[in-house]
């Protein structure tokens, strides 16, 4: 039962699967299954690979959903907050 990496080609995921004969992979964040199957290294720790890692996964989080309406609702308090202590009107973002 080999471990295997891949990444999704509809969410840009990477993560690595235990795969049994007969089973299907999909990707557990979005259940795609267009997915690349990628050359894995063995237990090798290097800073380039942890910093490829760390990459993907900020832009991971940026991307995601509940980051971006975090966002928002944090920009939207921050109008509030300078029109009401301030009186000065920020103008709404444009999406």
């Amino acid at each position: 039962m080999p471990i295997y990496e891949y990444q999704c080609r509809s969410c840009d995921g990477v993560f690595e699967l235990l795969v049994r004969s007969g089973d299907v992979a999909a990707c557990p964040s979005c259940h795609g299954q267009d997915l690349e199957r990628l050359l894995s290294s063995f237990a090798v720790n290097s800073d380039e690979r942890s910093h490829a890692t760390l990459q993907a996964a900020r832009r991971q989080l940026t991307n995601s959903d509940a980051r971006r309406e975090k966002t928002r609702h944090e920009q939207k308090e921050i109008r509030e907050h300078v029109r009401e202590d301030y009186g000065i009107k920020v103008p709404e973002p444009k999406d």
